[in-house]
Parts: C-alpha cells; sequence; structure tokens
C-alpha cells in the first residue's frame, strides 16, 4: 500500500486542463452553469415573493386596525 499520496498536488498541469475537465467540460462547466442560474432566479423569486407578502401584511393590518376603529 502506498501511503506517499500528496493530496495538495494538482491534478491538472495547467489552467487549461483545468477548464476542459479531462474532456468533460461541456457537462461539467454546463451543470455549474445550470445551477448558477436556478440559484439566482431562486433568490428573485424569494425576493419578489417576500415583498408581496409584507404588502399583503401591511393592507391586513390596515384592515384591522380600520376595523377596530369602528
Amino acid at each position: 500500500m502506498n501511503n506517499n499520496v500528496d493530496y495538495f498536488t494538482p491534478y491538472w498541469n495547467n489552467f487549461f486542463d483545468f477548464l476542459a475537465m479531462g474532456g468533460y467540460a461541456f457537462y461539467v462547466w454546463g451543470s455549474f452553469l445550470a445551477v448558477a442560474i436556478i440559484m439566482f432566479f431562486e433568490i428573485v423569486i424569494i425576493k419578489k415573493n417576500y415583498q408581496k407578502t409584507i404588502q399583503k401584511l401591511k393592507l391586513l393590518n390596515e384592515n384591522n386596525s380600520d376595523e377596530n376603529e369602528k
């Protein structure tokens, strides 16, 4: 058994080999991009829904305060 394994030595010889991902660059970087896009839109949708919820709560609070005054 070889116990002299260097885990800190990069597998790739240069940066372009890293980007090529051993011939699977299209799948690796395409997947990475797809996840990044989905996460971006998820944040946008969450922010939009949060703002809608706050507006609805303000409206409900105004309606409740109007009913309490009557």
